[in-house]
């Protein structure tokens, strides 16, 4: 029996050892790709990663449960009923993620640039908000349509 709880013991710490280097490689490869230049990260902890590099807008989309549910019952060509489980689903994966990967880091309003509201505007004018707070030479500031902005985090370097 001892045995066994040693291996049990031995196996999570394996896998806690392997989600701690899957962060870090996540981590490596958002910095990597924030800093090659023009870029927009979509969620996975993008606003974290790169929270201290120069240049970045950081975007948190957020929806009432009701749009979003609307949303997904369209999109998926489901009942709402159907498309409520998967926005329950979606939720908790994403805050499952964000407790295995970025554990400690409180998804507070402060670490964003900015907060949009889906329901309350359209793409277009989210889109010509983000273009307004890019750093002035950046990629698509100077007027350029950037199209199909989707996600909770855009960081633009």
């Amino acid at each position: 029996m001892k045995r066994t709880h040693g291996l049990l013991r031995q196996l999570a710490q394996l896998a806690e050892q392997t989600i701690r280097m899957q962060s870090a490689t996540r981590a490596r490869t958002i910095r990597a790709l924030a800093t090659a230049g023009p870029t927009v990260i979509v969620g996975r902890g993008g606003v974290y990663a790169t929270s201290d590099l120069p240049g970045g807008v950081h975007v948190r989309l957020v929806a009432p449960v009701e749009s979003r549910v609307a949303h997904m019952a369209q999109q998926m060509n489901v009942p709402k009923e159907t498309a409520a489980a998967e926005v329950r689903r979606l939720d908790r994966d994403r805050e499952a993620f964000h407790r295995r990967y970025w554990p400690g880091q409180a998804l507070l309003p402060e670490i964003f640039t900015a907060t949009f509201n889906t329901a309350a505007a359209t793409e277009n004018q989210m889109v010509n908000c983000i273009l307004a707070l890019l750093p002035a030479g950046a990629a698509g500031s100077g007027g350029d349509r950037v199209g199909d902005v989707r996600g909770q985090s855009v960081a633009r370097r």
